[in-house]
């Protein structure tokens, strides 16, 4: 099983490749409340070109979604999808980065309105989790590179989850950037987002929840292109600013980011 935060993929399919693939980013953890998916993947020779975006439209209660390299169909309320993922071209190096594409889409639409997922590094501290934003280049990979994989929950992509009760936590994922740094930690509570920007001078100032909004879209995962999944990003996106703090942080190389974080709060 692929643990996704609070997504967990089971894949199901007559490609050993699809298989091999699958195991390779299978996560295990301490697994907390999950909601459970069954994905069955067939494969073509076909190419399967474009969009150059993730796309989506609703059926009812299906879901078609559509990426360059793979074509998939999900049902949120059965919790099953069934895809189909193109070994067109240089297979071994494309298939896997089009089986984490689809599994990055199929589980951020399973998390809207309740979850997002981030490009961000995602580090933890005395039991508490933060998550740092930014454009390439801001410091995200510097700052995960320079703690220990058991503090490590992520340095490209995490997942920010409302469990039951209500609170925002911080999920690892099984997906590293180009460095592939380990991750090892648990998700933890969310306690802050920080905006990464380089500065000759570390500073941390708190934003107002809109502009916090603002700063945050460019960083969610994309969800789709119809108008029931914007709303519901756009829903939790304001949700998640005003329930958790977020700030900028300008940070000099190898500055002490989350103590700056804290003394923002």
């Amino acid at each position: 099983m692929i643990e996704l935060g609070p997504v967990t993929v089971t894949v199901d399919s007559p490609s050993t490749r699809i298989l091999t693939w699958s195991q390779a980013v299978e996560r295990r953890g301490a697994r907390e409340e999950t909601t459970p998916l069954m994905l069955s993947i067939d494969v073509t020779d076909e190419v399967l070109q474009g969009p150059p975006t993730p796309e989506s439209s609703v059926d009812n209660r299906l879901i078609r979604l559509a990426y360059h390299g793979w074509r998939a169909e999900l049902s949120p309320s059965e919790r099953r999808a069934h895809a189909t993922l193109s070994l067109a071209g240089d297979a071994e190096r494309r298939g896997p980065r089009r089986l984490q594409s689809l599994l990055r889409v199929l589980a951020q639409t399973m998390l809207l309105p309740r979850g997002l997922g981030l490009h961000a590094a995602g580090l933890t501290k005395n039991g508490q989790g933060y998550a740092f934003i930014g454009p390439r280049g801001a410091g995200k990979t510097t700052l995960a590179r320079a703690v220990p994989p058991a503090s490590r929950l992520g340095d490209d992509y995490v997942i920010a989850a409302q469990n039951d009760a209500g609170h925002w936590r911080l999920h690892p994922t099984p997906f590293s950037g180009r460095e592939g740094l380990a991750a090892e930690a648990s998700a933890a509570p969310l306690r802050a987002i920080a905006v990464l920007r380089q500065a000759t001078e570390t500073r941390a100032i708190r934003l107002s929840p809109s502009e916090a909004a603002a700063r945050l879209v460019p960083s969610v995962v994309h969800a789709g292109q119809d108008r029931a999944s914007q709303e519901a990003a756009l829903a939790c996106i304001d949700a998640l600013v005003h329930a958790v703090p977020v700030v900028e942080l300008a940070l000099t190389l190898g500055g002490p980011a989350i103590d700056a974080v804290e003394a923002a709060l």
